[in-house]
């Protein structure tokens, strides 16, 4: 299944002193069902069940109505809500972490299919010039491909001829000397002058070593039509120089970067400059907040639980 309907078991769920009660009185068999019970909840949407239906799910767990309902009343693990539905707060508690993390990845699913929609929207409305620029593109990396191809035969032709012409040398029966009639040299090679001229990166390439921020890229690329549309292409060169401007303007902050080349997309600028604030340059920059894994949440929330509970039993004593 897409979706698992994950929810989190602690390894000592088994200490917990209400679950203790119910093992020393209902034995595994009641350990058993208060988690399928869990499972019944988390398959709902509001992860609530109506205690009407109670017979139903003894009959799913092989087991009698009573022992359910005692599970359910009995213990302080569930809740019963005004209309007869029994929940567990801990449950929807614990989840809270996976639904915010399910839901943001939705939203960026959202956000980048809504991206490449307007970038081929994009392309679909280019100048001819930004077309031939994107064609030449692809076209390049064909030519890579052959290029490569035809490196490799012919490194495997020299091999060939390197073997069939060895030097042999043939000594003289009578003359302390070697004859040089009697020598086979090895034929010398012409030596190609021409050098190789060097492959230059596609702008795609250069991209792509640049930055993983597909927004960042978009942006790139815009820039560049930019470029090409006012007839100013950048050469490779000039366009690494920019992406060392844009690292020393931003603080390496990517959505700075993003900033910077829309300003000079907009003023229909060739070059990328440092966006200033009250007449001083924008020098602040705030790190990104390390990113929590999604185990440590869980377990920073069922600590604060049980800091709770804690707190709870304080009061009352």
């Amino acid at each position: 299944m897409k979706d698992a309907f994950y929810f989190p078991h602690f390894c000592n769920a088994r200490h917990d002193r209400k679950i203790m009660r119910l093992r020393k009185e209902l034995g595994i068999e009641g350990y058993g069902i208060f988690f399928m019970l869990l499972e019944i909840l988390r398959d709902q949407i509001d992860f609530k069940y109506p205690l009407t239906d109670i017979d139903l799910l003894a009959t799913e767990f092989g087991t009698s109505e009573q022992k359910v309902r005692t599970v359910i009343c009995n213990y302080h693990l569930f809740e019963v809500d005004d209309v007869e539905q029994f929940f567990s707060p801990k449950l929807i508690v614990y989840l809270q972490p996976y639904l915010r993390m399910k839901e943001q990845r939705r939203l960026a699913g959202i956000k980048s299919g809504e991206a490449r929609r307007e970038k081929q929207e994009s392309f679909n409305g280019c100048s001819a010039d930004d077309q031939r620029y994107l064609n030449e593109n692809e076209q390049n990396k064909v030519n890579e491909t052959n290029e490569t191809n035809e490196n490799k035969n012919n490194k495997t032709n020299e091999n060939d001829n390197d073997n069939d012409n060895e030097v042999s040398y043939h000594d003289s029966h009578n003359d302390t000397y070697h004859d040089s009639s009697n020598i086979d040299v090895k034929p010398k090679k012409e030596k190609n002058n021409k050098k190789e001229s060097k492959k230059e990166k596609s702008f795609d390439e250069l991209i792509n070593e640049y930055t993983e921020n597909d927004f960042l890229k978009e942006a790139i690329l815009n820039y560049i039509k930019m470029r090409i549309a006012k007839k100013a292409r950048p050469t490779n060169n000039a366009l690494e120089l920019i992406f060392k401007d844009l690292d020393e303007y931003s603080r390496y902050d990517d959505d700075i970067k993003i900033k910077i080349l829309e300003r000079s997309i907009k003023n229909n600028w060739t070059g990328v400059f440092e966006i200033k604030e009250n007449g001083q340059a924008q020098n602040n920059f705030t790190p990104r907040p390390e990113k929590k894994s999604f185990l440590s949440m869980l377990q920073e929330v069922y600590d604060e639980n049980l800091e709770e509970e804690e707190k709870i039993k304080n009061e009352k004593v």
